[in-house]
């Protein structure tokens, strides 16, 4: 048996025109219902007020010879003298009979459209039913009261339902007409509606199916500006496609990254290996090979580890520990541990603020340090000198809380104004035949991993804080980490 695989759109208008069918079934019994039973409480209403009219419109009178009767009025022999029928007696109205009769059940003026065998003896005080020949009638007696003559004449009122009902079948066969016609005029629009509705859903299915198939992370789902559910929908997968795209461009940057700089040492080491291979002849000659080997692998081995560190930094696979920090001590320690390191006979200061407080990950903050007083102490002069300073205040326009501002001084080579905007990029190498320094004393970012100052930026993002350059070219640059003192949500 073949499965039928229905449309969203589909399933909902089915599901729709079910609902309003049984809807449609539901209303139509219960205006029948209610139709019966307002229609049989309205006619026996007008039954009685017809009946209770048409007394004061009977009476009897007596004649003497000669004398002459009213006009219009019909006047009927009863007893010893006549029953008065006013001209305003009605015998008949919307399907009710009404007519005269004796005590002993004989028609004395009017039409009865049915016979009552006990109708003599039964006196119908309040509205019966009755059927007569498969047909049901209403019948309702009112006895005339005006002296001993008229004593036992009843005014009677007979009502056929099935001429009275001839009103309700018209409305019955209109509800039965309208509602249906309504019915399929509202599934009609129900479907124009749900179709516009999931133009942008298809919009959606679209942009990700050619996402899928043309590898192109570039392409976003373009819809007009909304805050319904499919838009925040598609909004979703935006932010979802960005995500991806930067994570693919990073996974490519970091294979281009580690293709490119391995790619050096990788040559020296094969080339050592060649010429010891080859050429060396004696126990020093392998000796500096084997150093050198040494050498350079211990510098790949540098990369690769900083590589994967700032990997999984970016990808926020490295966890976050946040806690309340004495920075000041911190900052105090790092310095002191790090002045006995220094190349170039240089000399470390500080200017540290005391019990200064802030929310940072104590490993990473510690990295961001080191990072900048190595890079200081490389690009700084020989016997030269390193500031770093500690302090709070509002360092920041248009924020009312306190900031930590940290900074790292120098009085090296400095950065070149074009070359700033460079600075924090991975493996950025400087061109030396910009700047007026030497080849051999500007090498900004050439040595080493090549990631120290990428790190410290990234670093500083994770603390929701920034970083702060000032560079004089030949004189010294100052780098300034700002953060916050409170723990602020990204």
């Amino acid at each position: 048996m073949k499965t039928v695989h229905l449309t969203i759109k589909q399933r909902i208008v089915l599901w729709f025109s079910l609902s309003l069918f049984i809807i449609i079934l539901a209303t139509l019994a219960i205006t029948l219902q209610i139709s019966q039973i307002v229609f049989r409480a309205d006619t026996q209403a007008q039954l009685i007020d017809l009946v209770e009219a048409n007394i004061d419109q009977v009476g009897f009178v007596y004649t003497l010879e000669g004398q002459d009767l009213e006009a219009g009025d019909q006047f009927i022999n009863y007893a010893d003298g006549y029953l008065e029928i006013d001209d305003d007696f009605c015998d008949y109205m919307n399907g009710i009979y009404t007519c005269l009769l004796s005590d002993d059940g004989t028609l004395l003026y009017g039409e009865c459209p049915i016979l009552i065998s006990d109708g003599a003896e039964k006196l119908f005080s309040t509205v019966d039913e009755i059927t007569y020949e498969d047909e049901t009638y209403y019948v309702y007696d009112c006895v005339i009261e005006n002296g001993s003559i008229l004593d036992g004449v009843r005014l009677r009122g007979v009502a056929s339902e099935r001429e009275g009902s001839h009103i309700l079948d018209r409305i019955t066969r209109l509800v039965y007409w309208f509602l249906p016609g309504l019915s399929v005029l509202a599934i009609i629009v129900v479907y124009i509606i749900i179709n516009r509705s999931f133009k942008p859903l298809e919009k959606i299915v679209r942009t990700a199916e050619s996402i899928g198939n043309g590898n192109d992370l570039s392409q976003r789902i373009d819809l007009s500006p909304g805050k319904d559910e499919l838009r925040t929908l598609a909004s979703s997968y935006n932010h979802m496609f960005d995500r991806l795209e930067d994570s693919f461009q990073r996974e490519r940057r970091f294979t281009s990254d580690v293709s490119h700089e391995l790619r050096t040492p990788l040559a020296v080491v094969l080339a050592q290996c060649e010429y010891s291979l080859e050429l060396a002849e004696s126990e020093e000659e392998y000796r500096e090979a084997l150093e050198s080997i040494q050498h350079q692998s211990l510098k790949m081995k540098e990369m690769i580890s900083q590589l994967l560190f700032f990997s999984r930094l970016e990808q926020g696979r490295e966890p976050l520990q946040m806690i309340p920090c004495p920075i000041s001590e911190l900052v105090e320690e790092i310095c002191v541990q790090q002045s006995s390191l220094l190349d170039k006979n240089i000399s470390l200061q500080t200017n540290i603020s005391p019990e200064i407080i802030g929310y940072v990950d104590q490993r990473l903050f510690t990295r961001l340090l080191i990072n900048l007083l190595s890079n200081a102490s490389k690009y700084g002069h020989e016997n030269g000198t390193i500031t770093v300073s500690l302090s709070k205040g509002k360092f920041i326009k248009d924020h009312q809380e306190d900031w930590i501002a940290l900074s790292v001084k120098d009085n090296g080579i400095g950065i070149s104004d074009d070359c700033l905007p460079h600075i924090w990029d991975r493996f950025y190498q400087v061109d030396s035949s910009r700047t007026e320094t030497t080849k051999e004393n500007h090498q900004f970012g050439s040595s080493g991993a090549g990631l120290g100052l990428a790190m410290v930026k990234e670093i500083a993002t994770l603390h929701n804080g920034k970083m702060v350059v000032e560079s004089k070219l030949g004189i010294g640059s100052t780098f300034t980490f700002l953060f916050p003192t409170y723990e602020k949500k990204s």
